[in-house]
């Protein structure tokens, strides 16, 4: 989010984790189809903590919720 919102790319070291790699490329691509702001995704960070339940990764939580 502060790379968003400084205009800057995104870098993340995931260690050869692949599976990882893929999701955070996937759950971009789909905040970017939705022009998701910020704000929105904050939004969502904050609904997901609230959850004592999490029977889902909070990639489809975003993915259902936006």
């Amino acid at each position: 989010m502060a790379a968003s919102e400084a205009g800057r790319p995104l870098i993340y070291a995931a260690y050869r984790d692949v599976q990882f790699i893929d999701s955070l490329n996937d759950i971009y691509k789909f905040l970017k189809r939705q022009n998701a702001t910020v704000g929105k995704l904050y939004e969502c960070i904050a609904e997901y903590l609230k959850q004592r339940d999490r029977r889902q990764t909070f990639f489809d939580f975003i993915k259902n919720t936006l």
